[in-house]
């Protein structure tokens, strides 16, 4: 099973990308550094075979020398550096009138690990023990990325479900892009049983209210105060405030003022104010 990594230098609000998410700034730099293709750099396909892994991605304008990929604990990480060429820096000769070839550098790290076993269940199962564990999460399903087959997805998101059914704790469900597959596994969990947190709600607000009628509660947090969060603020002003819970998802998502901070417990009352204004 292989899951992304992120290695950005904006590690605390570029790890998501919303529909609502505005990166205009981010991407402009990426254009600077790498031109009009930027949005192409180091996009991967990945094959899973049964002696290991095959990855194709695109890494225009750099060298077979300039590309290291490394295994180390399980994650498999490809980086690309390049700069400009020593006689080319030492050049002091006529003027640039277009100049694209920056020096830069970008890396991306795969989880390549073995896939999860009922071995790995009943670890969880023993640290649900904890008195300090209220909940079994993140779980859940993620299509943004993509990486991990689908059916694999669901199949251990079920019996995480099923997990949390047997020690008696809530969830807290992690979905992205995976709208209808993550509805109706929980349209299921939610007849045998299970209750909890939509965590880090993304989707309309009358899938929320069917979570809600499901007897789950609507995770909220700083993305609501993002200028393009539209759909989160709509499904704001349409749930009952007793069906929300406030997070952080700490260290990221902070709110504006705050956002590209480290995002803590203390930035929640930018939440609310904007939460009330919306209710």
């Amino acid at each position: 099973m292989l899951m992304p990594s992120i290695f950005n230098d904006n590690l605390f609000d570029d790890f998501f990308d919303f529909p609502f998410y505005d990166d205009k700034a981010d991407r402009k730099i990426q254009r600077k550094l790498y031109g009009h293709h930027a949005g192409n750099l180091m996009k991967t396909d990945i094959k899973e075979k049964k002696d290991g892994y095959e990855l194709e991605i695109d890494l225009p304008g750099f060298k077979k020398d300039e590309v290291t990929a490394e295994l180390n604990d399980g994650y498999l990480t490809v980086s690309a550096a390049k700069g400009l060429d020593q006689d080319e820096q030492e050049k002091d000769t006529g003027k640039y009138i277009r100049r694209e070839r920056y020096a830069g550098s970008c890396e991306r790290s795969f989880y390549v690990g073995d896939d999860m076993t009922e071995e790995d269940i009943e670890t969880l199962r023993s640290l649900a023990q904890e008195k300090k564990v209220v909940a079994i999460g993140e779980i859940g399903l993620d299509y943004y990325w993509d990486n991990s087959p689908r059916e694999v997805q669901k199949k251990w998101f079920e019996r995480q479900l099923a997990l949390a059914r047997e020690v008696d704790l809530p969830v807290i469900i992690h979905s992205r892009e995976a709208a209808k597959d993550t509805m109706d596994i929980m349209r299921e969990a939610a007849k045998a049983g299970n209750t909890g947190v939509i965590h880090c709600y993304s989707y309309a607000a009358p899938m929320a209210k069917e979570y809600i009628s499901m007897g789950f509660f609507i995770g909220i947090g700083g993305v609501l105060t993002f200028k393009n969060a539209r759909v989160i603020k709509e499904v704001a002003s349409e749930i009952p405030l007793s069906s929300i819970v406030l997070e952080t998802d700490s260290p990221y998502l902070a709110p504006v003022p705050y956002r590209g901070k480290r995002n803590n417990s203390m930035y929640l009352k930018e939440v609310v104010k904007l939460s009330l204004i919306h209710i």
